[in-house]
C-alpha cells in the first residue's frame, strides 16, 4: 500500500513538472531562462545559416557577372560565333591543341599525327640517323603521348593522304618531303617504306612518323569529303563536334577564334557547372529543414575535434553529451517546423497500426502475402520523433554514466588506479557514435520527407491495398457458397464449378502477389513519366494498379457470368472439353490482351529506362511486354 502511495505521488510530481515546464515555455516567454537559453542557440543557428547563405548569394552573383561577361565577349567577338567557328573550322586542315601539344590532327581523316616538334622521329644512336622496322615496331608499341595509345605505322594510303597536297606543317624541301627527308616508314604489302620523292615503296631504314586513329572511324573521313548527304555546315559541325567530346582546344589561325572557342566551349561549360552547385546549395538553404541539409554529418562534426575526444575519457563524455544535446534540439525544431505533417503521420498510421490477423479460410501462402503487405506498409508509416529522441537519450545516458563514475572515483580514496581501469575500458570512437546518431535520425525522419512529398499517393496506395486485401478475402471467405449455390441452380457439378472456383482464385492470387513489389519500388525510387503535370493528378503506380484494377473486374465477370455460358455453349456436342477449353483460352487471352495494352501504353511514356525495364519484368507473369 505503502509503495502504491509513493508511485501515484512521484508520478503527480513529474505531471506539475511538465505543468510547471509548459507554463514556463508558452506563457512566460523571454523571461524564463529556458526560453532564453534556446532562443539564443536559435538565433545563433540563424545567424550562421544567413551568413552561408550570403556567402553562397555573393559566389552566385559573382558567377553570374562573369556569365555575362563571357557572353558579352562572345558577342563582342563574333556576331554568331558558332558559325564564325565553323568557318574557321573549314578553313584549316591541320590542327595543333593547347591541351594536347604532343600530337596535330588531319581534318579530313580525323587521324592524330605525332607533332614532329616534341617526337623524336630520327635515331641518334645510328649513323643514318634512321630506324630498323623492328625499331619502330617497339617504339609505336610503347609510345604514350598526351595520354593517347595505340599508335601504329601508317599505311602507304594513309601517308600520301596526308602530306599529298603538302599542307602538312612539318613538309619541307623537295617535291613532298618531310623535315626534308625523303624516306619514312608505311607499311604496304611486303614493302615498309616510302620514298616522298616519287612515292616509290621500299624495304630499308628510314625516319618514323607514327599516327593514331583514337578519335576517328571510316565514316568521319566518309562524312566529311566529296558527300552528297551533307551539307558543308553539318560536315564541318562532325570535326566540331570531335573536338568538344574529346574535350580538345584546337588552335585556329586567327587568334580571336581561338579565344572564342575557349570562351564557348571550356571557360563557359565550367562556370555553367559551378552556378547549378552553387544554385543546388542555396536551394538547400531556402529549404533547410530538408533532412539532407539540417542533418548533415559532414558539417556537424566539424565543430568537434575528433583526434583529442578519443584521447580523453573527459573529452569524450563531455562530446557525446553534446552531440546529443544538440541532435536533440534540431529535432525539437525539425518537430515544430514539420507539425502538420507530423500529425498526417500519426492519423494515417492509427489506419494500418493494427499487425495482420491470419484468416483461417485463407492457405499459408496467402496469409503470407497479406501480412507481408501489412509490415511493409506499417514499417513506411511507422514514425515517431518521440522514439528516436529515446534512443538519442539513451546514449546520453551512457555519457552521463561516464561522468557519475568519475565523479565516484574523485570520492574515493584510490583515484589513479580507478582512472587507469576507466581509461581501458571499451568505448566505440567519437565518430562512429556521431555517425549512427545522424543515421538513426535520418533513416527515420526520411520517412516524413518522403510522406510530405508524396503524401496523396500514399494515402491512396494505403487504401488500394486495403480494398484489395478485403475483395480477395471476400473472394475466398464469402463468396464461394454464394458461387456453389449459383452454379447448382444451373446444374452445374460440384467438380465442375469446384474446379472453375480454383481457377478464379488462382488467377486473383497472382495479381495480388504484384502489388508489393510495385509499391516497393515506388517508396524506394517513384516511377516517374514525362508529363509530370498528369502524376500530380494520378501517379505512374496508380494508374498501373488501375488497370490491374479493371483486369481484376474483367476475370471476376468471366468466371460469374462468361464461364457458365461457355460451359452451357458445348453441352452435349462432340469433343466438348477440348472445344470448351479453346473458348475459354480465347475469352481470357483477349482480357490479357486488353491489359498488356494498357500497360504498354504506360510504360511508352515513362521517362527512365530502368522504370520500363523493371514494369516489363513486372508484369510478366501475367502478360509479355516487349520493349
Amino acid at each position: 500500500m505503502q509503495n502504491s502511495s509513493i508511485i501515484e505521488l512521484l508520478d503527480k510530481k513529474n505531471q506539475i513538472l511538465d505543468e510547471i515546464k509548459n507554463i514556463e515555455e508558452n506563457c512566460e516567454g523571454t523571461h524564463n531562462s529556458f526560453n532564453i537559453e534556446k532562443i539564443h542557440k536559435l538565433s545563433e543557428e540563424q545567424v550562421i545559416l544567413t551568413n552561408e547563405k550570403s556567402k553562397h548569394l555573393e559566389k552566385l552573383s559573382e558567377i553570374d557577372s562573369k556569365l555575362r561577361s563571357i557572353n558579352s565577349k562572345i558577342r563582342t567577338l563574333s556576331g554568331e560565333g558558332i558559325d564564325k567557328i565553323l568557318d574557321a573550322i573549314t578553313e584549316q586542315r591541320w590542327f595543333f591543341f593547347k591541351n594536347k601539344p604532343k600530337v596535330i590532327m588531319d581534318r579530313f581523316t580525323g587521324i592524330l599525327w605525332a607533332n614532329l616538334d616534341y617526337f623524336d622521329f630520327y635515331n641518334v644512336d645510328s649513323e643514318t640517323h634512321t630506324f630498323s622496322l623492328e625499331e619502330a615496331m617497339e617504339i609505336v608499341d610503347n609510345l604514350d603521348l598526351n595520354g593517347y595509345k595505340n599508335w601504329t605505322i601508317p599505311t602507304a594510303k594513309q601517308l600520301i593522304t596526308m602530306i599529298d597536297d603538302k599542307s602538312f606543317p612539318f613538309q619541307e624541301g623537295n617535291c613532298h618531303r618531310i623535315k626534308n627527308l625523303d624516306y619514312w616508314f608505311a607499311l604496304e604489302g611486303d614493302t615498309y617504306c616510302l620514298d616522298l620523292d616519287n612515292y616509290n615503296r621500299d624495304r630499308a631504314n628510314v625516319y618514323l612518323l607514327p599516327c593514331n586513329t583514337s578519335l576517328t572511324n571510316d565514316e568521319y573521313a566518309k562524312s566529311i569529303m566529296d558527300n552528297r548527304i551533307y551539307s558543308q555546315t553539318e560536315k564541318t559541325q562532325f570535326t566540331l563536334n570531335m573536338f568538344i567530346s574529346n574535350g580538345l582546344e584546337p588552335i585556329f589561325k586567327d587568334d580571336k577564334i581561338t579565344q572564342l572557342y575557349n570562351k564557348v566551349y571550356i571557360e563557359k561549360p565550367v562556370l555553367m557547372k559551378e552556378y547549378e552547385e552553387i544554385k543546388k546549395k542555396i536551394a538547400r538553404f531556402h529549404d533547410n529543414s530538408s533532412i539532407s541539409s539540417v542533418f548533415d554529418f559532414s558539417t556537424l562534426i566539424e565543430e568537434f575535434d575528433i583526434s583529442s575526444i578519443n584521447a580523453s575519457i573527459i573529452k569524450y563524455y563531455k562530446a557525446v553529451q553534446k552531440w546529443i544535446d544538440t541532435i536533440v534540439e534540431m529535432l525539437d525544431f525539425f518537430e515544430s517546423e514539420k507539425i502538420e505533417i507530423i500529425k498526417n503521420f500519426k492519423k494515417l498510421k492509427l489506419e494500418v497500426f493494427k499487425a495482420y490477423e491470419p484468416e483461417l479460410e485463407l492457405s499459408d501462402d496467402e496469409n503470407l502475402l497479406f501480412g507481408n503487405r501489412r509490415d511493409f506498409i506499417r514499417k513506411i508509416t511507422d514514425f515517431d520523433i518521440r522514439t528516436i529522441k529515446s534512443r538519442l537519450l539513451s546514449i546520453r545516458k551512457n555519457a552521463d554514466d561516464i561522468e557519475l563514475r568519475l565523479d565516484d572515483i574523485n570520492r574515493g580514496d584510490n583515484i589513479i588506479e580507478e582512472l587507469a581501469k576507466l581509461e581501458k575500458a571499451e568505448r566505440v570512437s567519437f565518430e562512429l557514435m556521431a555517425e549512427n546518431t545522424i543515421d538513426i535520425v535520418k533513416t527515420t525522419l526520411a520517412k516524413a520527407e518522403y510522406f510530405e512529398k508524396n503524401k496523396r499517393v500514399l494515402t491512396s496506395l494505403i487504401n488500394i491495398e486495403n480494398s484489395w486485401a478485403d475483395d480477395y478475402k471476400m473472394l475466398k471467405i464469402k463468396f464461394k457458397n454464394k458461387f456453389r449455390n449459383i452454379c447448382e441452380k444451373e446444374g452445374i457439378d460440384s467438380i465442375t464449378w469446384s474446379s472453375w472456383y480454383r481457377d478464379w482464385y488462382i488467377k486473383r492470387f497472382s495479381i495480388e502477389m504484384l502489388f508489393l513489389p510495385l509499391i516497393q519500388r515506388e517508396v524506394a525510387s517513384p516511377i516517374k513519366e514525362n508529363d509530370s503535370i498528369a502524376e500530380d493528378i494520378v501517379s505512374v503506380v496508380e494508374k498501373i494498379l488501375n488497370s490491374l484494377q479493371l483486369y481484376k473486374d474483367n476475370i471476376d465477370d468471366f468466371y460469374t457470368n462468361e464461364r457458365k455460358r461457355i460451359y452451357a455453349k458445348f453441352e452435349g456436342t462432340l469433343n466438348k472439353e477440348a472445344a470448351e477449353n479453346a473458348e475459354v483460352d480465347k475469352a481470357l487471352q483477349q482480357l490479357n490482351s486488353y491489359l498488356k495494352g494498357n500497360i504498354k501504353n504506360i510504360i511508352s511514356n515513362l521517362k527512365s529506362i530502368d522504370d520500363k525495364i523493371f514494369i516489363q519484368k513486372w508484369i510478366k507473369p501475367l502478360v509479355n511486354i516487349e520493349i
